[in-house]
């Protein structure tokens, strides 16, 4: 048993080590995917000794064979006590959450601890814990005393609680990912694997009537981005009828913006199928709406520049990606269009657009000296690039702006 939970732990973390490059999943741009080294049995019968008690198999299969502490869920694994904690921790003691229920002193005094060992924070003040002592010996409970909320459970074994948050982990990235692999005929192995893996708990998530996991009942990721996950899933898997069956679902899901996201979805469908002047149709029909969600305009921009790409209507892509840009006030949005710029040859649109990136306030020199500091990353990327002339070029230019009287 714990050999496979091993293997699955492992290779699921290489996986999403490699896909997550943008650390999108909560907690991943804390923790980076990374591992402490592990434990000799020696360390972990020491570090037993100095709790008192000993620790749940699989914890210690952990220990042993894939970290101490490092990635997991929330911010990840904590490492292990060092002794000034252990005494507040008391974690030979009877569990604190034993008597969370019927002793008021025990909720209101967070200094009330004894029988678990703190697995990771959670952030606002929760923390999950492992419980060492009594019946609950082995199961993982989040302490919610910061609001009140006693003592949840959370998984019945500390593998059962790391994989659901590999599961969730898996699914957290397809909705940030999938979109832009709309389309894509041939993504990497591992890029593949994961949307292979993730179409199980995604399609679980989707069902109406499925069972909620610990973690949902804490957390929940919306209807909305889990039907809007799977449908975009078939999307990129070819499966346009079953995705197509999803969108009404996707408009009648609980929340705003359901005509627009039934629009965005058949558009990721349109634009699968390579019917790229649909597809833009769509989009600028989404685009004319009289409100949309910030995040929701966002991702028809989005959408249009796919098209406009495809069509290679070049400079009407970056007219749009210049209005995203300018809609989310992020700088990579502008880079986007730098690049873009400079691929056409368009070195003074490309000033103008860092000069844009650096903010309106101030006179053209201060405005200069902010593009280049907005700037110095696109510079350094440019700098390794076939475009390293152009980029060159347009430092040039916002220097003899910034030198300017």
């Amino acid at each position: 048993m714990n050999d496979d939970a091993i293997d699955r732990i492992r290779k699921r973390l290489d996986l999403l080590r490699a896909i997550d490059e943008g650390r999108h999943v909560f907690g991943a741009s804390g923790h980076e995917y990374a591992l402490e080294p592990t434990l000799d049995e020696a360390a972990i019968v020491e570090n037993e000794r100095r709790a008192g008690v000993s620790f749940p198999p699989d914890y210690r299969a952990y220990l042993g064979r894939i970290a101490s502490s490092g990635a997991g869920p929330y911010y990840g694994l904590r490492p292990f006590p060092e002794s000034d904690d252990l005494a507040r921790w008391a974690l030979a003691d009877p569990f604190v959450g034993d008597a969370a229920a019927d002793d008021d002193s025990v909720m209101k005094n967070l200094s009330r601890r004894g029988g678990a060992l703190l697995l990771a924070d959670q952030g606002c003040g929760y923390k999950s814990m492992l419980v060492l002592v009594g019946e609950k010996r082995g199961q993982v409970w989040a302490d919610m005393r910061e609001e009140h909320g006693g003592f949840v459970f959370e998984g019945s074994s500390f593998f059962d609680w790391y994989e659901q948050w590999l599961d969730k982990a898996l699914v957290e990235w397809a909705v940030e990912a999938l979109p832009a692999l709309v389309g894509v005929a041939d993504p990497s192995a591992s890029v593949a694997a994961a949307i292979e893996l993730s179409r199980a708990p995604i399609e679980r998530l989707a069902d109406p009537n499925h069972e909620l996991l610990p973690w949902e009942t804490l957390y929940p990721i919306s209807a909305r981005n889990v039907i809007s996950a799977l449908v975009t899933l078939h999307t990129v898997q070819g499966r346009f009828d079953e995705a197509e069956a999803l969108v009404e679902r996707l408009v009648a899901a609980p929340g705003d913006d359901g005509e627009a996201l039934g629009i965005l979805a058949r558009a990721r469908i349109l634009r699968a199928q390579h019917r790229d002047e649909d597809a833009l149709r769509l989009a600028d029909r989404a685009l004319a709406l009289p409100s949309l969600w910030h995040a929701t305009r966002t991702a028809f921009l989005v959408e249009k520049e796919w098209a406009l790409g495809l069509l290679d209507r070049h400079r009407e892509r970056i007219a749009t990606i210049l209005e995203r840009a300018k809609h989310t006030g992020n700088r990579f949005a502008y880079y986007d269009a730098t690049w873009a710029q400079l691929e056409e040859g368009d070195v003074a649109g490309a000033v103008e657009t860092l000069m844009l990136a650096g903010g309106k306030d101030g006179d053209i020199p201060s405005r200069a000296a902010r593009a280049l500091e907005v700037g110095e990353e696109i510079f350094g990327v440019l700098a390794d690039s076939d475009l390293h002339e152009a980029g060159a070029k347009v430092r040039a230019g916002l220097e003899a702006l910034a030198r300017a009287t």
